[in-house]
């Protein structure tokens, strides 16, 4: 295991969660809460077994005594090239659910399985979390939870009549400088959070989605028909993942409204265009650049950008500001400025900046450094499955809840109705019912 932190590693592991994408470390994500029995082995199900759906699988099957014991998926090749990654791991093949869109609650119906996680299309999450949570099977719900206002409610209304955990598996979470910035600001480094960026830019642009005939219907595809159906933040969680944990949404604190302003659509056009494609005349709704603005309760301020289309370098864009000092991590320049601490009017980068990191670097990231390496996205999907695993298997009460999952995929809603209405306030409902006044931070400790 790698203790010392190195700046080339820390660079490396950082960059790579974007382009792909002393405690216990056993429970360095969750407060430990007394469960009646704990699990050795573990029966987990997939459903959904795309290339995301199976890169999760592979990770969770590598988890000490945990068996993937079904899965499911409507393609009959996505299922074969999951039995492939089992094999191929020394695992046995899984017991497979095809054949028509619900052959998922099959797998769900099943009484040996302990936990299931949902990586299909978005247009599923909702449906199929809710009949895992009516089957009593622990949740791992890929982002986003939901699409509309009305199914973050009915995910809420089920977890609440159920009490079926669910975990949102927001990897960026678990980013290694986002995770550094949280430990700064349990100690008190920046003072009082003020405001902070983030945001999903993530290019596009050359798609061969985007010469493909429109389908708004589909249920298979997503990117490009919510292009032509909406125009909103449609992928808002990496970037307020983290930051939601930095100002402790719905611990303590809570969004209060966004408004929201994009530009006008032409990517999609301008690429068809360049391959004389009929979709150069399509009228798509989404913008290019939508870039929404978040209020807290507190009066803090939070811009979140969404730039899926535009050609440009991957960036999620995040920063924090506080009374006593700022930071603009990996995609803004990595540097660092404390008052009093910092030479005055000057930026710390560079060997000065790595010092800072080293010294906040969290437990986990220095304990389990090696293992996270070649588990995706720079390391940071092996710890959400690794967190995942260990909720199940404890039957704890998950570190990113439903609570978490439908508010901050409510910016997809919200932001669509501001943009509709000429950047309007968009107020963000209270799923906590006021519990947010009560609930203790719990992320990273």
């Amino acid at each position: 295991m790698n203790k010392k932190l190195n700046r080339r590693d820390f660079l490396k592991t950082a960059a790579f969660a974007g382009t792909a994408l002393a405690f216990n470390p056993q429970f360095a994500f969750s407060r430990n809460i007394a469960t009646p029995t704990r699990k050795e082995r573990l029966s987990i199900g997939v459903i959904g077994v795309g290339m995301r759906g199976r890169h999760l699988m592979n990770l969770a099957s590598r988890e000490e005594n945990v068996v993937i014991t079904a899965i499911c998926d409507v393609s009959q090749s996505a299922i074969d090239l999951a039995q492939g990654i089992l094999e191929k791991g020394g695992h046995k093949k899984a017991v497979a659910y095809t054949g028509s869109d619900y052959a998922y609650r099959d797998l769900l119906n099943r009484k040996d399985i302990d936990g299931v996680i949902i990586a299909a299309n978005w247009d599923w999450h909702v449906p199929m979390t809710i009949d895992a949570m009516r089957a009593k099977k622990y949740v791992g719900l890929e982002v986003p939870a939901a699409m509309t206002m009305e199914d973050c409610w009915k995910l809420v209304e089920v977890y609440e009549e159920t009490h079926t955990n669910v975990m949102f598996l927001e990897n960026c979470c678990y980013d290694r400088e986002c995770m550094a910035i949280l430990q700064m600001l349990r100690d008190g480094m920046f003072g009082i959070p003020m405001h902070a960026t983030c945001g999903y830019r993530h290019s596009a642009w050359g798609s061969e989605k985007w010469l493909k005939p429109v389908n708004t219907t589909t249920k298979i595809e997503h990117f490009v028909k919510y292009s032509a159906l909406r125009n909103a933040d449609q992928y808002p969680t990496h970037g307020i993942g983290p930051v939601a944990n930095w100002f402790n949404i719905n611990r303590g604190n809570r969004f209060l409204y966004l408004t929201s302003t994009a530009t006008k659509p032409q990517a999609i056009n301008e690429f068809a265009r360049q391959h004389n494609n009929p979709n150069a005349n399509y009228k798509f709704k989404q913008g290019d650049v939508v870039t929404t603005v978040i209020k807290t309760i507190k009066d803090e301020t939070i811009v979140v950008n969404y730039d899926n289309y535009l050609p440009r370098p991957y960036s999620r864009d995040y920063s924090l500001q506080g009374t006593n000092g700022i930071w603009s991590g990996l995609y803004l320049g990595r540097g660092i400025y404390f008052e009093g601490k910092s030479p005055k009017d000057k930026w710390e980068k560079e060997k000065e900046y790595d010092a800072y990191m080293e010294k906040y670097d969290h437990p986990l990231w220095k304990d389990f450094y090696a293992k996270a390496q070649n588990a995706g996205h720079g390391g940071i999907d092996y710890f959400t499955i690794k967190e995942y695993i260990r909720s199940v298997r404890e039957s704890a009460y998950p570190p990113i809840d439903i609570y978490d999952a439908v508010t901050w995929s409510s910016i997809i809603p919200l932001s669509e109705a501001s943009l509709a209405k000429g950047s309007t306030p968009e107020f963000f409902p209270d799923f906590t019912k006021e519990r947010w006044k009560t609930r203790k931070p719990m992320f990273g400790l």
